[in-house]
């Protein structure tokens, strides 16, 4: 997988999570739910990152 393949992966899985679980499930953690979102920007910034060393040009990067 490329760099920016990995940069789409990461930013669907992102927008998934915000689309589907924009906030906490009954009985689920506030904490538990922020930690996997914390994760999963994370995972876009260090994609972005990573395809931007590697010489990739990004049109644009994430808002969260």
């Amino acid at each position: 997988m490329n760099h920016l393949e990995q940069v789409e992966n990461a930013r669907a899985a992102l927008a998934d999570h915000q689309t589907n679980h924009a906030l906490p499930a009954e009985g689920e953690s506030f904490g538990d739910w922020y930690k996997a979102r914390l994760k999963l920007i994370w995972g876009v910034l260090a994609a972005e990152r990573a395809a931007i060393e590697a010489g990739e040009h990004i049109t644009e990067t994430t808002e969260f």
